[in-house]
C-alpha cells in the first residue's frame, strides 16, 4: 500500500509518499532511532526506553511469522510507524495477539496509525485469531480515539499503573486501559 501524504507544511502541493511493508532485520538500526524518539516523549509507552538495535535485529530475524509479525510504515527510506503483534504463548491464549503500535510525532493524524491497524488486523485474520489486545496510557487521547474509530473497546482498566512523573515527596500515576478488537461476530 503507498500514499501520499502531504509534506509539514499544509499548503505545500508537495506530497511525500509512504508505504507500510514487513519489517526486515536490516530495519534495526533505522527503527530503533524511531523507537528512542517515540520514548523520549514520554507519554506512550510504559517501558524506560527503547530496544537496542542489535535486539531489534535479533528479534526480526526470530520471529517466527505463525506467531508474530511486525510491520513498519517507511516515508523517503526511513521508518515512521510501526505494527507489532506477538500471539499468546499458551495453547489457550492462541486465538489472540497483542498489539504495540506507534507512529512519529510528526506524521500522527496522516492515516499511518490507520494503516498500521489495518495491516495488524489483516496477519490476524490470515491466521484465522479471533481477538486483538493492546495497552493504552489513559491520557493518551489521540491513540485511544483511533482504536475506538477501528472498534476496540475497553476491557479493563489497570488503575494506577504507571508512574509518571515525580509529585511533591511522590509520584503522579496513571491508569492504562485494556482494549481489544473481537475479529468474529461469535464471542468466545
Amino acid at each position: 500500500m503507498v500514499r501520499a501524504m502531504p509534506t509539514d507544511t499544509p499548503a505545500s502541493a508537495d506530497r511525500v509518499p509512504w508505504v507500510v511493508r514487513a519489517a526486515r532485520s536490516t530495519d534495526a538500526e533505522a527503527w530503533h532511532a524511531l523507537q528512542r524518539g517515540i520514548y523520549a516523549e514520554g507519554t506512550a509507552f510504559v517501558g524506560d526506553g527503547a530496544a537496542s538495535a542489535a535486539s531489534l535485529a535479533a528479534r526480526l530475524r526470530g520471529l517466527d511469522p505463525r506467531e508474530g509479525h511486525v510491520s513498519l510504515a517507511v516515508a523517503r527510506g526511513e521508518p515512521i510507524g510501526w505494527v507489532e503483534l506477538h500471539r499468546g504463548g499458551a495453547r489457550r491464549l492462541a486465538h489472540l495477539a497483542v498489539v504495540t503500535v506507534a507512529v512519529a510525532p510528526r506524521w500522527r493524524g496522516r492515516g499511518v496509525g490507520t494503516a498500521l491497524m489495518e495491516a495488524a488486523r489483516r496477519w490476524a485474520t490470515s491466521r484465522r485469531l479471533r481477538k486483538l489486545q493492546l495497552h493504552v496510557r489513559a491520557g493518551n487521547t489521540g491513540a485511544i480515539a483511533l482504536y475506538r474509530r477501528l472498534g476496540y473497546e475497553v476491557e479493563g482498566v489497570l488503575r494506577d499503573q504507571v508512574a509518571v512523573a515525580p509529585l511533591g515527596g511522590g509520584h503522579a500515576y496513571e491508569d492504562e486501559w485494556i482494549m481489544a478488537l473481537q475479529l468474529t461476530a461469535e464471542r468466545p
